[in-house]
């Protein structure tokens, strides 16, 4: 039998389009059956990657679009799950993922943000690092 993912806010709630949403589906799922694993997750660099991000969430989901998510999301809900609150947003011009030394998530963290902001809008970082549902 299938997994049927909890319900989702639609993707203008959200702050995306709809290809995004459905990146971000794949994204989600993938982080949290662990086919996006340590070795393959990285919250905290810059500039890893052909989308130019680093292989965050955006980044990963950059590579089921035709473009990074995070450029197209600044102001929007959806920047919140892409930057935490400490985050540098602009370095030399230029908007990136996230870079934050000090601030790590890992996948099943990741995993736990992008399901609540899937299901309610918002994102509780420190909830998600701290395990909490």
């Amino acid at each position: 039998m299938r997994h049927v993912p909890p319900p989702h806010l639609p993707a203008a709630d959200l702050g995306l389009t709809e290809d995004e949403l459905h990146a971000l589906l794949w994204v989600t799922e993938r982080l949290e059956d662990g086919r996006i694993g340590d070795d393959e997750f990285d919250m905290e660099c810059v500039s890893r990657g052909r989308c130019g991000s680093a292989c965050c969430i955006a980044g990963w989901m950059a590579t089921q679009l035709d473009h990074n998510p995070y450029v197209h999301c600044t102001g929007t809900p959806a920047e919140a799950l892409f930057v935490p609150p400490t985050a540098e947003r602009e370095i030399n011009g230029q908007l990136f993922a996230i870079m934050n030394r000090g601030w790590t998530a890992g996948p099943k963290a990741a995993a736990r943000a992008c399901r609540q902001f899937l299901q309610t809008g918002r994102v509780d970082w420190d909830a998600a690092i701290d395990g909490a549902p």
